[in-house]
């Protein structure tokens, strides 16, 4: 059994970027042992660094400031 759920991806672009990315994907399979299945397309030219559960914010990174 699987279930969908909402993710954010934390990722640079692959093959170097120094630019951390982030981005919402919503109905995203998650199985029965918590892992979380990404489609291959989108796996594509990323060096996926995190997954988070829900729709998260980055406030800051790398050493900035937050500014909120």
């Amino acid at each position: 059994m699987t279930d969908k759920i909402t993710i954010t991806v934390l990722y640079y672009d692959a093959p170097i970027s120094l630019t951390i990315k982030t981005e919402v994907l919503t109905n995203i399979t998650q199985t029965k042992d918590k892992r979380i299945v990404l489609p291959h397309d989108y796996k594509k030219a990323k060096v996926i660094v995190a997954v988070f559960e829900g729709d998260c914010q980055m406030l800051n990174f790398l050493g900035e400031r937050a500014i909120h």
